[in-house]
C-alpha cells in the first residue's frame, strides 16, 4: 500500500467525529475510526464526547469542557458515549459524559454550556508570528510517525522555534483541508479534536536530547472555548510547558485566528516519565 493511499483511507475527517448513533436516551456509539495508533488519539475521544454533549444542548453553546483520560482506547472497538444531564439552568447547563469500552470507563468529562451574557471584553495579544502561507507544511520529520496518516486531513504548519526564550514555545499553524458547513458546532468538536495536538511535544521540547527516552500519556485535558472559530481556516496554537516534574508534565496552549482574536485556550497534565527497565 501506497503512503498517499494509506493517508486516503485511514484520515479522520470532523464529519467521522461528530458521526454518533443514538441507541438510548442520552446514550451515543461512537464507532470505531481507521488508525495505525494502538491506542486511540485523546483528542478523537473529547471530540466525540463534544459531540454527544452537545446533542443534549442544541440551544447552548460550550464555553468549556474539563476531562481525564482514564484508560487508553481500544481503536478497533466502538465507544459508548453516556450523557448525563446534571443542570439545566437560566444560563448556563452542566453535562457529565463518560465513554466506555466493554463497560469499562475509559475518558470522563464535565462540559458546561452559556447562552451568552452582556459583559465587558478583553484578551491578550497574540504572538507576531509568519503567516502560515509563508511556511512549508510540516514534513514526516516533524510529525509523529503513526500519526501521520491519521491526521492526512489537517494542514500543519510549524512556526520556526525561538531558541532563547524558556520555556520554550511550539507555534503551529493549522487548518482542515476539507469542506465543513456553517454549523459551528461541527467546527467545535474539529476543534476539541486537534486542541490534543501536539500538547505532549510543547514538554518534549524543553528537553530535545530526551524525547526518545520516555512513556507519555495524557492524564487530564481542558478547554475554554472564548469566541466562535472555523477549523477550515487557519489557527495558532502557541503551545509551552511551564512545568514538569516526577514524570509528570503541565502544558498551555492559547489559540488564535488569523486576525488575532483568541478563540480557546487549552491546558493539559500528561504522564512524561522515564523508560522503565523492568
Amino acid at each position: 500500500m501506497t503512503s498517499s493511499k494509506a493517508a486516503t483511507e485511514t484520515a479522520i475527517s470532523v464529519a467521522d467525529l461528530a458521526h454518533l448513533d443514538e441507541v438510548g436516551t442520552d446514550v451515543f456509539r461512537a464507532p470505531p475510526l481507521a488508525t495505525e495508533l494502538t491506542r486511540t488519539f485523546g483528542g478523537q475521544v473529547a471530540a466525540q464526547a463534544v459531540a454527544a454533549a452537545m446533542r443534549t444542548a442544541p440551544d447552548r453553546r460550550i464555553n468549556s469542557l474539563h476531562a481525564y483520560f482514564l484508560r487508553g482506547g481500544k481503536p478497533d472497538q466502538p465507544v459508548r458515549v453516556t450523557v448525563d444531564r446534571v443542570r439545566d439552568g437560566r444560563s448556563f447547563t452542566t453535562r457529565s459524559v463518560t465513554c466506555w469500552q466493554d463497560d469499562v470507563e475509559i475518558f470522563t468529562m464535565i462540559a458546561s454550556f452559556h447562552v451568552g451574557d452582556d459583559g465587558f471584553s478583553h484578551q491578550q495579544v497574540a504572538p507576531n508570528v509568519v503567516s502560515p502561507e509563508r511556511i512549508s507544511p510540516a514534513g514526516d520529520t516533524e510529525l509523529p510517525r503513526k500519526l501521520r496518516a491519521e491526521w492526512a486531513l489537517w494542514d500543519q504548519r510549524l512556526v520556526p522555534a525561538d531558541d532563547e526564550s524558556f520555556p520554550r514555545r511550539r507555534r503551529m499553524w493549522i487548518r482542515y483541508r476539507g469542506e465543513i458547513d456553517d454549523d459551528p458546532t461541527t467546527h467545535l468538536v474539529g476543534l476539541t479534536f486537534i486542541s490534543d495536538m501536539g500538547m505532549v511535544t510543547a514538554a518534549h521540547i524543553q528537553h530535545p536530547d530526551q524525547q526518545s527516552t520516555t512513556q507519555n500519556a495524557s492524564l487530564d485535558h481542558a478547554v475554554w472555548f472564548h469566541r466562535p472559530a472555523r477549523v477550515d481556516e487557519w489557527l495558532l496554537f502557541d503551545q509551552t510547558s511551564p512545568s514538569a516534574e516526577s514524570g509528570r508534565a503541565f502544558t498551555t496552549a492559547s489559540v488564535f485566528d488569523t486576525s488575532g482574536i483568541l478563540v480557546a485556550s487549552i491546558t493539559q497534565e500528561a504522564m512524561v516519565r522515564r523508560l522503565r527497565t523492568n
